[in-house]
């Protein structure tokens, strides 16, 4: 008997010493890891992150997350960050998640971040963060996949200026690194805002999209989003009101897998403003084509290495240029709806050369060189409303005064088959008139001047 506990004990110990030098292990590796990939997360140089004060210890390790965000003209300038605050996260060594967090799965290594508010944050702010009312987590497997999740829990909190209502949310990604696979879920009832000036009610947002994750500018896929109703009251009277709005779309490769092609497709069924219907039934599908794959890998590795102080101006300008290297196609067929009572129709199909075709000095030459055709469908008045009172005389002289086409070729601009030709563009090289010199008395000395000074230099 006393052997069996002897052995039982020596089991014991083993095994103890065996996960307690698995949870080291874990700790060094999951330190490793956080750094090694924090790069990837880098958005360009407006948005950095940094790890600091990483303390590791035996199970759990805990760590800050500094986040500056720069603006984008400081940025040009000298620069200069604008904003700057840290999260403070705890990481659970693996190999067992020892957290409810987690529901002590087995994994490599677990994040919990504490989403803390800053001192100098709204109240509201403050209140919303309070007690995990948001609780982000993710865990790592062995093989380096990962989960991540976002959670909304439900309850009621007093704001200064009201009441909100939350309903329980739950966001989810999976991503499997053999094949780069990631899969999002989110689910959420919505939430009320009750307030002295009214009421704002969000019901049933949805998303999901599945495809693969490459980088930040490249993610091939398929997915949608949608909500059933957004509603603005006051006094009981719908001051905005949005139902069934839903988005779909997908990226993918051509048979070269050198362009990627975008799709989207949006729907709703009305959006009314103080009671009066602003658009019903409304349908658009969009088409962006030709983007170059390998100027967005360049894009990519350019921001991972980007320094927000030698911010090269016309570099991104030949970074910008290389997306047409196959020129760009955007496509609107077709946008419909009907709009304040009235049926709208409009095509658009707008094409750009390969960049190649211009100098990178002379980037708005490629756009000279657009081909664009239009045709918008709709009521004379609705056409008077929105487009130039030019084109609108030439509508009103032709039977047909519902259609209205335009074609761009070369820069000139055809309108129902009608060359368009603007008048202000014909005084734009011109001499400026002796009119406009009328009564200017002119200081020749300091003119004597400045062509001396020219002379010397």
């Amino acid at each position: 008997m006393k052997k069996a506990v002897g052995i039982a004990l020596a089991a014991g110990a083993v095994l103890a010493a065996g996960f307690t030098g698995a949870a080291w292990y874990s700790g060094v590796q999951a330190e490793q890891a956080l750094r090694a990939q924090l790069p990837e997360l880098q958005v360009g140089p407006t948005l950095q992150l940094e790890l600091a004060d990483y303390d590791r210890g035996l199970f759990r390790s805990t760590a800050l997350l500094t986040i500056r965000f720069a603006d984008p003209d400081a940025i040009l300038a000298d620069g200069s960050e604008t904003l700057s605050f840290s999260q403070p996260f705890t990481v659970v060594h693996g190999p067992v998640l020892w957290d409810s967090a987690f529901a002590f799965r087995p994994a490599a290594f677990g994040i919990k971040p504490h989403l803390a508010a800053q001192p100098d944050w709204p109240a509201d702010l403050k209140t919303l963060l309070a007690d995990e009312r948001l609780r982000v987590t993710a865990s790592i497997g062995f093989d380096g996949s990962s989960q991540t999740r976002l959670r909304i829990e439900a309850g009621e909190l007093q704001l200064s200026d009201g009441e909100l209502v939350l309903e329980r949310g739950d966001l989810q990604f999976d991503f499997d690194p053999a094949d780069r696979r990631l899969v999002g879920d989110f689910r959420w009832p919505g939430f009320t805002l009750r307030a002295e000036q009214g009421e704002l009610q969000l019901r049933d947002m949805r998303f999901h999209w599945a495809g693969s994750y490459f980088s930040q500018n490249l993610q091939l896929g398929a997915g949608e989003y949608q909500i059933a109703e957004i509603r603005a009251s006051q006094a009981g009277q719908d001051a905005f009101l949005l139902t069934d709005f839903k988005i779909s779309g997908e990226q993918k490769l051509d048979a070269s897998g050198e362009q990627v092609s975008s799709v989207a497709d949006l729907t709703l069924a009305d959006v009314s403003f103080l009671g009066q219907p602003m658009i019903h039934d409304g349908l658009l599908h969009l088409e962006l084509n030709k983007l170059s794959v390998a100027a967005l890998k360049k894009l990519d590795a350019k921001q991972l290495d980007a320094d927000p102080a030698n911010t090269d101006f016309d570099a991104m300008v030949a970074d910008f240029m290389a997306l047409f290297e196959h020129g760009a196609e955007f496509k609107i067929d077709p946008l419909r709806a009907e709009i304040q009572g009235e049926p709208v129709h409009l095509t658009l199909l707008a094409s750009l050369p390969p960049s190649a075709t211009v100098s990178p000095t002379e980037p708005m030459k490629l756009f000279e060189q657009a081909t664009i055709d239009l045709t918008l469908k709709a009521s004379p008045a609705w056409l008077a409303a929105w487009t130039p009172a030019e084109w609108q005389q030439q509508l009103a002289s032709e039977s047909a005064d519902d259609t209205l086409t335009v074609s761009v070729r070369s820069g000139a601009i055809t309108v129902n088959g009608k060359l368009w030709q603007d008048a202000n563009a014909e005084t734009g090289d011109e001499e400026m008139p002796v009119e406009f010199l009328d009564g200017a008395e002119l200081d020749t000395e300091s003119l004597d001047d400045a062509e001396a000074e020219l002379t010397r230099l």
